[in-house]
């Protein structure tokens, strides 16, 4: 709560003042690092599943959109503020009910949308697009990297691993790498980079249950990989009898 006073302070102390673009983009860096490096991670990879970062035209509507949700948006009344912005309505119904199913946004019979409280950070995160795409840019990037390692090194994990199939699909998703041991079991392997959040329990849970049901019952290894690994995501992975190992790129 502290921290996100901290946050909110900054960024209200420059909406009455005139600022160049550089200047704005300092200010934001000192206002991310306030809520912490695994926090900024946390939300880079949800705004990376949420926003569309292939084509700058559609991430900047988007951005316009979280920016309007801030006070509440009502779209059938307010369609010539949208279509102002050059947000196209249409496909802008269907990206809002894409957020109130992911929870970030909430709304009433009356179709009136707002930020939900825990989300409000986002409105900070979107006011620039072009920052915004260069850092999710960065992460898809560095993560293609990081599996690309990985896979080339696959003895750092464990030796004697045998990959069946990268980016192998289960209904709750797709396993990073899915492997065989030295003992001929089933193993379940989640990369992140480079850092990695609670997040990853529940991806690495479902595939689990997936996979044991796959399989006729016989539960599988669920190995996370990431460089850092947070102590209090170490202590959920091992109640749930879960590895983790922590390797960077040489």
């Amino acid at each position: 709560m502290a921290e996100q006073k901290s946050i909110d302070a900054a960024i209200n102390s420059v909406k009455d003042v005139t600022i160049t673009k550089d200047e704005f983009e300092r200010l934001r860096e000192m206002v991310v690092k306030l809520g912490g490096k695994e926090e900024e991670y946390e939300r880079i990879e949800l705004l990376s599943g949420l926003l569309d970062t292939s084509d700058i035209r559609v991430l900047t509507w988007q951005c316009k959109l979280i920016n309007l949700l801030e006070g509440g948006l009502a779209p059938e009344a307010e369609e010539d503020t949208m279509l102002s912005l050059g947000i196209p309505l249409g496909t802008a119904k269907r990206f809002l009910k894409q957020l109130e199913e992911t929870q970030v946004i909430a709304s009433k019979k009356v179709q009136l949308y707002w930020l939900t409280p825990e989300y409000s950070w986002l409105t900070m995160y979107t006011k620039e697009p072009q920052w915004l795409r260069e850092r999710l840019e960065i992460l898809v990037g560095k993560e293609a990297e990081y599996q690309k390692y990985i896979r080339r090194n696959l003895e750092n994990i464990e030796e004697g691993l045998v990959v069946i199939s990268e980016q192998f699909e289960l209904p709750s998703g797709k396993v990073d790498i899915f492997a065989r041991d030295v003992k001929g079991r089933d193993v379940c392997t989640e990369l992140k980079y480079p850092i990695a959040t609670s997040a990853v329990i529940g991806q690495l849970l479902k595939y689990r249950e997936d996979q044991k049901v796959r399989s006729g019952g016989i539960s599988p290894r669920c190995i996370l990989v990431c460089p850092t690994v947070p102590d209090r995501l170490k202590v959920l992975l091992e109640k749930h009898s879960m590895e983790w190992h922590e390797i960077s790129m040489a």
